[in-house]
């Protein structure tokens, strides 16, 4: 590979334009007059083509720009789309685990408080055997 870049080779065409240029001038069976003729001719030939390219370089980028923001613009919308959608399962799986929990705490509520009514079911049994057995004491 070369290490050259589309600006050099660019550069050696002109150059190579340029001296051929001048060596035509040098070695022309035309007169000064023609020759400066055919020199302005052609300088306002090589202009207009530079021009045309310049211009076509242009339109390119400008064109490969405008696709760049498009696609850009198509993939920032893709990405906050799915962003959305995960951030919508997110809460759905939030509200599905607090009621997973609110239901959890609820058994255990219950069952605390069946626990704590045979407790006191206990508690008020043995009060009555307790009271029943001063009652008739045993001898």
């Amino acid at each position: 590979m070369s290490g050259r870049r589309g600006g050099s080779v660019f550069g050696a065409f002109l150059l190579g334009g340029l001296g051929g240029a001048v060596l035509g001038v040098l070695f022309a069976p035309r007169s000064g007059v023609k020759t400066r003729e055919m020199l302005d001719d052609r300088a306002g030939g090589y202009l207009s083509q530079a021009g045309q390219m310049y211009a076509t370089g242009v339109d390119r980028v400008s064109d490969a720009v405008e696709t760049v923001k498009v696609t850009a613009d198509e993939k920032t919308e893709q990405v906050r789309s799915k962003v959305d959608d995960v951030r919508e399962r997110l809460q759905e799986h939030v509200v599905e685990s607090a009621e997973v929990a609110k239901s959890g705490v609820d058994t255990a509520a219950a069952k605390a408080n069946e626990g704590l009514d045979l407790v006191a079911k206990k508690a008020a049994l043995r009060e009555v055997l307790a009271e029943g057995a001063r009652a008739h004491p045993r001898v």
